[in-house]
């Protein structure tokens, strides 16, 4: 079985994440499995899917900026 089998663990035991952190007007998306928050080096992603300035070993995690004008 190879690295990239996308028939086992921890693909398959995944679940997001979210977290609405209000105070900073953002939403986390943080991707986990089943030993806690994924890294970078667990997924194969092609483009620009890191942030900038992420590395293979910090946590896969997306953060969406919330609309404050819309806010109620």
């Amino acid at each position: 079985m190879g690295r990239n089998d996308f028939n086992h663990a921890p693909f398959f035991q995944s679940f997001m994440e979210v977290r609405v952190e209000r105070s900073k007007s953002r939403v986390v998306l943080i991707l986990n499995g089943v030993d806690g928050p994924l890294r970078w080096q667990d997924l194969q992603t092609g483009g620009a899917a890191m942030r900038p300035g992420a590395t293979l070993d910090d946590a896969v995690e997306f953060i969406v900026p919330m609309d404050d004008d819309h806010a109620g």
